[in-house]
């Protein structure tokens, strides 16, 4: 932070934000430091606190202007921000397909205008990009700030023309903010992570720190110290599974302890001495901050999405660091030293209005394809890859339209559920034509896997806010169906078992999977349903899309022979794999068990094209958009055209 007129300068506060990039920094290049992302959270609670100190002070001296404060709060993101985002642009231009480049330029578009948590609350669903590839993903914190920045002062001021007392007002909108937060996070806990409503009450932290008294003795020592303490914890236990909600308490907390002005500056206390020899790093931090993250994900990208080696990560932090303070010298502390309002508004909103118009330029452009030579769309962008047109239908009162294939619901002489996660519906499209010949129309019902809905539970993930609960809506809704008609004869299952093995919250997680399989079963056999298992299809290790699509790209080049891959890269599947098969054998051949893993893989490879056309969409999926043939040859080669006989 730079020295300003009437506010005394606390190496301390820097030495704090050092600590909060760093372990931000860490958690994201592969330390081991489970809460590490909480580093912004202090980053939070330092805004707070340093905006409404210099609002009080303003106000109090008669000087508040909001024309002042919104042109000193451009000069401070603004430069910075649109230059590392040009920077981004132009790299990614030489390392990111197509569909990437052109979710580069969306994100970059909204980030140059302060909205790009409501992009990236969106756009980080189950099947979007995975989220530690979007190079600008991190930048839904500046965000945050922004939108607390452009609604704090107007309400600052406000506060301070009432005559119930400032401190006591702005105590009852953090309590109120912060109990909003937390049932916010109850309910829907994506939203609240990167909505600025459900985080106010992070910097209204810092502000309510404006207004304790100083402290002096033996609690100035012992503050910082405290501080430090619950930082600590926070960094090494919290996880993403419980946060924010209550779980934020302790960074912030951590970071309002430290943060609380005591003593002299003359006078520092020992926790303070040691964060203050951490201040050079503070003052880069914001440029450290925004393109450490870059740096990472564009370098993931030239190595076809792997995570770099240790001594890679390190590399990369030092190009982060030697970028940041090239960034701080020339582009940062320039253009604070301006004090001109008017210009500051002309030239950030013309700065801005640029950019956007680049960014929108490759929104629109659809990430500049001509840039690779035989492009092919088909295999490059996750939502064409998943693309298959299904007709939707009600199939009963108690459940929402679905997707119906093969025959139409009312008239088919024969009538099945598939049932499961996205490893059900990946499958949909290679049941299909075997569907249609058999005159079977199939109901095709998601996002939860069959088993769940009963007392198991799953740790919350992205597909629903509220999954556990909707899981078990679903199977109870859908229960009722297959008992009330017997014109439903089969029932086929499918999900990535292997996962959702290990996200079942009970101890014994597999005596659990077993008994909750088992119970199933049971169920579905004595209303007279025909149970179809299909387990996990082999999962690589790593995506290999990159691989697929690296030509004309800057890309350290894949060694992976995608026509038929040794079977090392894939991940082992045997937990599940004895589960089912022991459930099978428990009902005496009534369940019926498909194993593709068994079919596509020999004891050394795995098939992984037909007729030359690459089968995988990701990781764990089947492409929807194969050609005809090859659906119809894939669902042969795994035994899936048998299950309408």
């Amino acid at each position: 932070m730079v020295k300003n007129p009437g506010h005394s300068y606390r190496p301390d506060i820097d030495g704090l934000r050092a600590v909060a990039v760093l372990v931000v920094m860490a958690f994201h290049y592969g330390v081991p430091l489970p809460g590490g992302f909480t580093g912004v959270d202090v980053f939070f609670v330092i805004s707070g606190y340093l905006i409404t100190s210099h609002l009080r002070q303003e106000i109090s001296a008669g000087s508040f202007s909001l024309a002042a404060f919104y042109a000193r709060r451009m000069r401070r993101i603004v430069p910075a921000l649109l230059a590392m985002l040009l920077c981004v642009i132009i790299a990614g231009r030489f390392v990111l397909m197509p569909p990437d480049y052109k979710s580069l330029g969306a994100s970059a578009g909204v980030a140059s205008i302060g909205l790009s948590n409501f992009y990236f609350l969106s756009n980080t669903g189950y099947f979007d990009r995975s989220s530690d590839l979007l190079p600008l993903l991190h930048t839904w914190s500046l965000a945050v700030e922004e939108q607390f920045y452009l609604v704090w002062p107007m309400l600052f001021f406000l506060i301070c023309r009432i005559p119930v007392g400032v401190s006591r007002s702005v105590c009852v909108i953090f309590l109120i903010s912060m109990a909003a937060s937390f049932e916010w996070s109850s309910l829907d806990q994506k939203a609240a992570f990167y909505l600025a409503l459900p985080r106010a009450w992070e910097l209204l932290c810092g502000a309510m720190v404006v207004f304790l008294p100083r402290l002096y003795g033996w609690s100035s020592e012992l503050a910082p110290i405290i501080g430090l303490c619950l930082l600590g914890i926070a960094f090494t236990l919290i996880d993403q599974l419980h946060f924010p909600g209550p779980a934020a308490l302790l960074p912030c907390l951590g970071a309002a302890c430290i943060i609380w002005p005591h003593r002299s500056p003359d006078q520092p206390a020992i926790g303070t001495r040691l964060l203050a020899t951490l201040s050079p790093i503070g003052l880069i931090s914001y440029s450290l901050y925004l393109y450490h993250w870059p740096v990472l994900v564009l370098y993931r990208n030239y190595i076809a999405n792997a995570q770099p080696a240790p001594f890679e990560a390190l590399l990369l932090a030092a190009i982060a660091f030697a970028i940041s303070a090239i960034s701080y010298v020339a582009i940062e502390q320039p253009f604070r030293h301006s004090r001109s309002i008017w210009t500051s508004f002309t030239v950030g909103g013309l700065a801005s209005a640029i950019v956007f118009c680049i960014a929108g330029y490759l929104e629109s452009k659809d990430g500049l394809p001509s840039r690779l030579p035989n492009y092919s769309a088909a295999i490059s962008d996750l939502g064409v890859m998943w693309d298959w047109p299904c007709d939707l239908a009600t199939i009963s009162s108690g459940l929402p339209s679905t997707c119906v294939f093969g025959g139409r619901w009312q008239t088919s002489k024969h009538r099945a559920v598939l049932w499961g996660d996205s490893n059900a519906e990946h499958l949909a499209p290679l049941l299909e034509p075997f569907a249609a010949i058999s005159d079977v129309a199939v109901a095709l019902f998601t996002p939860c896997p069959a088993i769940l809905g009963g007392r198991e539970a799953t740790d919350s993930i992205d597909v629903l806010p509220r999954y556990n609960q909707q899981c078990a809506s679903q199977r109870s809704a859908l229960m009722a169906l297959l008992r009330s008609s017997p014109e439903i004869e089969s029932v086929i299952i499918a999900a990535s078992w292997d996962i959702l093995l290990h996200r079942l919250k009970e101890h014994d997680k597999q005596e659990a999977f077993k008994q909750a399989l088992s119970e199933l079963c049971r169920q579905l056999l004595e209303i007279h349903k025909r149970i179809l298992i299909v387990t996990t299809i082999p999962q690589w290790k790593t995506d290999p899309i990159p691989c697929a699509t690296e030509e004309g790209l800057l890309r350290r080049g894949c060694d992976l022979d995608l026509d038929k891959t040794l079977r090392r890269e894939f991940e082992p599947q045997s937990e599940s794999l004895q589960i089912f098969k022991d459930v099978a054998n428990s009902f005496s051949g009534a369940v019926e068990l498909t194993i593709p893993g068994e079919r596509l893989c020999s004891r050394s490879r795995c098939i992984t094209s037909i007729g030359g056309e690459f089968i995988y969409r990701d990781q764990a999926h089947f492409r929807r958009n194969l050609h005809p043939e090859t659906r119809r040859a894939l669902s042969e080669h795994i035994g899936l055209s048998r299950l309408f006989q």
